[in-house]
């Protein structure tokens, strides 16, 4: 809130005019840049806190993806030991199964702050290639993430067989035969899963790489900006005083120094 108040006492002539006008301009423009600090000030903090929470998440996400690729090795081949099996029962042959384990592991990858900081608009006041990698990188996820479900459906599909006190040796060749499908569908799902999760690994290394700072440096230079405004507002303030003090008569140069700390006063209460 700016407060600008009426002058004490009158003025006499064009140039008390003139100071008056120049102390109210200059009393606004650096309570409007003190204004424009704090807003950018705002900003840099916003940005500095979605950056961070953000790559939280996705280092958070990174180990997640890690365990779950890591186990995707071992049910890519429990998967094959079990097309192994039906194989061999739909030609009504033996086949070991102490190998085989329908078992499935998922990550909790998570993408909430990513979502909280497009809700409250932190992402305008980050630098586009830093979100742009960051935007590729969730793009992949939740690709990875529709993938994951769908490979756990078909888990749970085969599951279904193995229930309720399931006998192998009682399988019929028919229904080998017939849950072969599944098998194939599912083992698919899991090198599917594989490829894009090495995908997701390379993109979130791609957004974790990117580091805000010169660009970050010169967009968002705050302190710098209020100082280069002080030291111009300084020095035209000095440029035009010794240029009115030398103009006025010896017996008015007091009244001239008050005018310049007194006329105009200007109140700024910054929210």
């Amino acid at each position: 809130m700016l407060d600008v108040h009426v002058p004490e006492g009158g003025m006499h002539g064009i140039k008390d005019f003139l100071l008056h006008i120049f102390t109210i301009t200059i009393g606004l423009l650096i309570a409007l840049g003190l204004e424009g600090c704090v807003e950018k000030i705002h900003q840099h903090h916003i940005r500095d806190e979605a950056d961070s929470n953000i790559r939280q998440e996705i280092r958070h996400n990174e180990d997640e993806l890690k365990t779950t690729l890591d186990a995707a090795v071992i049910e890519q081949k429990n998967l094959v030991e079990v097309l192994k099996f039906l194989q061999a029962k739909s030609e009504s042959k033996p086949y070991p199964i102490d190998n085989i384990n329908l078992s499935f592991t998922t990550g909790n990858v998570s993408d909430a702050n990513w979502r909280t900081a497009t809700a409250t608009g932190a992402l305008g006041f980050i630098e586009y290639k830093h979100v742009e990698q960051l935007a590729s990188a969730y793009q992949v996820q939740e690709i990875y993430m529709r993938l994951e479900q769908q490979t756990l459906d078909g888990f749970l599909d085969l599951q279904s067989y193995v229930l309720f006190g399931f006998d192998p040796d009682k399988l019929s060749p028919e229904a080998a035969k017939a849950a072969t499908p599944e098998v194939r569908r599912t083992l698919s799902h899991v090198v599917a899963l594989q490829q894009v999760g090495s995908g997701l690994h390379h993109a979130y290394e791609d957004a974790l790489a990117v580091k805000l700072t010169l660009a970050s440096a010169r967009q968002f230079n705050i302190f710098q900006s209020c100082d280069d405004l002080r030291a111009a507002i300084t020095a035209k303030c000095q440029e035009i005083f010794v240029a009115g003090y030398q103009n006025v008569r010896v017996g008015q140069r007091r009244t001239f120094q008050e005018h310049i700390v007194l006329r105009v006063a200007v109140d700024v209460d910054i929210v």
